[in-house]
């Protein structure tokens, strides 16, 4: 499958606004390339560039604004641009009947240096109805395989995440309970 590069750039700008307040354009700039390098392999992509055009284009589209600020330019999320990622992460409705009886697990470690990363893979979780094992262990009953691949390739975490299936789960009952599912 053949990823369209200019159509990458914009999405991963938006998910990095998305971690943080306002993103001054060199911290913008440096977390789009940290990115885009596990999401890009061809070394004759030109990062900056496609940026800089994708900055422009999501300024005329009202996706992001731009500020100046003690003579750096400064950038937000705007609420057009919280709607587009919710297109993109859209949370799963209720689907308790559809329950196959198998659990779906997603472990991670990712750095401290990296948490704004770790934060956003756990606001996707909470998003697609996770629950929280443990600070880095979240379950759901539901397939969300392609989710959290699209979920790692965004944030550039995909090797620090692991998804799991699994037909057993110690204290099952507890989140049979949780989730309203029925004992399979």
């Amino acid at each position: 499958m053949k990823i369209y590069k200019h159509k990458g750039v914009p999405d991963i700008i938006l998910t990095v606004l998305n971690r943080a307040s306002e993103v001054g354009l060199k911290t913008l700039l440096k977390e789009v390339m940290e990115e885009s390098q596990t999401r890009f392999s061809d070394s004759n992509y030109d990062v900056k560039h496609y940026t800089a055009i994708s900055l422009g284009r999501l300024v005329d589209r009202g996706l992001i604004t731009k500020a100046v600020h003690g003579g750096e330019a400064v950038f937000r999320l705007s609420l057009s641009g919280k709607e587009r990622l919710k297109s993109i992460y859209k949370p799963v409705g209720d689907r308790r009947d559809e329950w196959d009886g198998k659990w779906r697990v997603v472990i991670f470690d990712i750095k401290e240096s990296k948490r704004s990363r770790r934060d956003a893979l756990r606001r996707g979780l909470r998003a697609r109805n996770f629950i929280q094992l443990q600070r880095s262990v979240w379950v759901s009953p539901h397939d969300n395989y392609e989710y959290v691949a699209l979920l790692k390739t965004s944030l550039g975490s995909a090797a620090s995440v692991l998804y799991m299936v699994t037909d057993k789960l110690e204290n099952s009952d507890v989140l049979i309970k949780s989730f309203g599912l029925k004992e399979k």
